[in-house]
């Protein structure tokens, strides 16, 4: 037993040793990258008050839908930490719930496009013949068609004519609407990633090991592929934020997307054009959180690739 112990916790030692180490080399590669680093506090420190909005809002005793005629267009004070718009509401907890509503869309359409992306994805590349001809060709005919006149087209539809008066009277029915668009459309740049990872890794060593030992087709796809592809689909999710936030604020911008009295980056937008001259903060704010969003994302996503690409190095940036 005596002789034995050394070599079990050697044995130990190296199999923690890998995943410790890969661990660290992420780290290590991430906080090299300063862009990543600092988008990523950025993001938190929106991403927190975004999520305390009705605490804050309630501290400084606004409301983000309370109308006064007799507080319009207030510059900022103490009171009005960045002023009041055309119709006398807080315009910096109007943002916080702007945050809110443009992040949440954003954040659930990805994933859910991520989703749906990944299953055609994995199942294309691993079952390979008519199936993955099928599914490929289907990703082309999406990619092919004009993507920002269709979503307006599906944003501009009238759910009441379809049947769907209940749902198009629920105020959160403009949210919803918004990811069900993006998640239809915005599906096929994740699912070519993944079927090309997935047919280079079907043909790795632990795969052929899993089906020779009997596993299904499913707990292969779904325990030995999906982990070891998980890198660039993480980068694509944070990619794909940041292009929701523009979708929305542009079908926002145009009236389509999400309607009040939920408040969303965009539709602030909206409300602001008519008084770009007389009051140019009311774009300017919303516009400022828009574009250090989606460029914290894009960084982010930079970060991320960096950092889970085993060919980087901590010193790279």
């Amino acid at each position: 037993m005596s002789a034995t112990q050394p070599d079990l916790s050697a044995g130990a030692r190296v199999a923690l040793g890998p995943s410790r180490s890969n661990l660290g080399l992420f780290f290590a590669r991430f906080l090299g990258h300063r862009a990543a680093v600092a988008s990523l506090v950025v993001l938190a420190v929106m991403a927190t008050a975004a999520l305390c909005a009705p605490l804050i809002s309630a501290a400084i005793g606004h409301d983000p839908n309370a109308v006064s005629i007799l507080r319009r267009f207030r510059p900022p004070s103490s009171v009005n930490w960045l002023g009041t718009d055309h119709i006398g509401r807080d315009l910096f907890i109007r943002l916080l719930y702007g945050a809110r509503i443009s992040l949440f869309a954003a954040i659930t359409a990805a994933l859910v496009a991520a989703l749906i992306g990944t299953v055609v994805g994995l199942v294309a590349g691993y079952v390979g013949g008519w199936v993955d001809a099928v599914l490929m060709r289907f990703t082309d005919a999406m990619l092919a068609l004009p993507q920002l006149p269709l979503y307006i087209v599906l944003a501009a539809v009238d759910l009441k004519k379809l049947g769907l008066a209940a749902v198009a009277q629920d105020e959160m029915s403009s949210l919803w609407r918004i990811v069900f668009i993006v998640a239809l459309l915005g599906w096929t740049r994740v699912a070519r990633i993944v079927r090309g990872t997935t047919l280079a890794a079907r043909q790795e060593p632990y795969v052929r090991a899993a089906r020779a030992l009997g596993a299904g087709h499913a707990r292969i796809m779904a325990v030995h592929i999906l982990p070891n592809i998980a890198s660039p689909i993480i980068v694509a999710i944070t990619l794909t934020i940041g292009e929701v936030i523009l979708i929305e604020s542009v079908l926002s911008f145009l009236g389509l997307g999400i309607q009040p009295p939920l408040a969303s980056w965009g539709n602030m937008l909206t409300n602001a054009q008519e008084m770009l001259w007389r009051a140019p903060m009311l774009a300017v704010w919303p516009g400022l959180c828009i574009f250090v969003t989606v460029i914290c994302f894009n960084f982010l996503g930079d970060g991320l690739q960096d950092a889970l690409d085993p060919r980087s190095r901590p010193d790279a940036r």
